[in-house]
């Protein structure tokens, strides 16, 4: 197996954030938030997900704050074999 070819078993399995910076046209970058930590869950069967939270900011808006403090999706994925790590 070549080590340099991005393949399945270079990302099955379950990752934690690290960080999380979001970065603008300009090139700025800021942080998230706050104690921000998440996890990235690659599944051999082709399907992963991903949850993060972040402490919640306090706008007088609980409900708002609630949803703001969250980011999950999922879906599926397909590696095809050919791309260099």
């Amino acid at each position: 197996m070549d080590t340099n070819v991005l393949n399945i078993s270079n990302v099955v399995g379950v990752w934690s954030l690290e960080s999380f910076v979001i970065v603008d046209e300009n090139n700025n970058t800021k942080n998230w938030g706050n104690n921000v930590h998440g996890l990235l869950i690659y599944a051999s069967s082709g399907h992963m997900s991903v949850s993060m939270n972040r402490d919640m900011a306090s706008t007088g808006n609980e409900f708002k704050d609630i949803y703001d403090a969250g980011l999950l999706y999922s879906g599926s994925f397909k590696i095809d074999g050919n791309t260099d790590l």
